[in-house]
């Protein structure tokens, strides 16, 4: 009996140590550490189930569609404006020019008969032509002194209107500038003063506009070129300014 007694006391004892051993290795074991906090810095990843309503998704579609429209938009704006660009650079617009307003109205009629665009309206203008150039001898002797040197070296002179309203000497007018120049110099040779002024006149053409696609000369010349009389033809480009308007513009 006091065996089976020291028996039971062993085994409480056993049972006791170990429950208090297991107990200590639990309060020595330390905590276990804790997560750290999200950074507001650091973007978190969502996951598609934690997102309760995906209709505050941007429209991925409607955005290419947008931008396919806006393209579109463009390239139209393109292609009209390259066509605009190619028509105004295809057109031509030409002066047609003549002495007598009855030759341009001729013209006038062959052109429109021929299909081309021709103005209706002939336009007069008027401009300064370089028509001689006028050698002065300028001398205070007196015109009969000077005009009896002149003639006694072989020259001509005459009294003539000069370009300021008052008679001067002339020793020759020359339609050729570089024969005024060597008439010059020979009167300087001979001890006279000379100098060469150009001389102009008025000049008349009539006028009128044609339009077409390009190689329109060539086109209005085929036309014109069966017209008689045979009058000779002035070309010039709209884009150059005409000569000074005469009159009231029409004719």
């Amino acid at each position: 009996m006091a065996r089976w007694l020291a028996l039971s006391l062993l085994l409480i004892n056993v049972a006791a140590y170990w429950g208090w051993h297991a107990q200590r290795e639990v309060r020595l074991r330390p905590p276990p550490p804790e997560a750290p906090a999200p950074s507001a810095a650091v973007p978190q990843l969502v996951l598609l189930r934690e997102v309760a309503d995906s209709s505050s998704w941007p429209d991925a579609d409607a955005d290419a569609d947008a931008d396919a429209d806006a393209d579109a938009d463009a390239d139209a704006q393109r292609v009209v404006t390259t066509a605009a660009n190619g028509a105004a650079a295809l057109t031509e617009c030409l002066r047609l020019g003549a002495p007598s307003p009855a030759v341009v109205r001729d013209w006038q009629a062959a052109l429109a008969a021929a299909q081309i665009s021709v103005a209706d309206t002939v336009v007069p203008r008027v401009r300064q032509e370089l028509s001689a150039h006028q050698v002065w001898v300028i001398d205070d002797r007196g015109p009969a002194v000077v005009l009896a040197a002149l003639a006694q070296a072989g020259i001509e002179g005459l009294m003539l209107e000069g370009p300021d309203g008052e008679s001067r000497m002339s020793a020759g007018t020359f339609r050729v500038r570089d024969n005024a120049f060597r008439q010059q110099q020979r009167l300087r040779v001979l001890g006279f003063t000379a100098e060469v002024v150009p001389l102009f006149r008025e000049q008349t053409t009539f006028w009128v506009e044609i339009t077409g696609p390009r190689g329109l000369r060539q086109r209005a010349e085929a036309v014109l070129v069966t017209r008689t009389p045979k009058t000779e033809r002035t070309w010039q480009p709209c884009t150059e300014p005409p000569p000074a308007l005469l009159g009231d513009g029409q004719e």
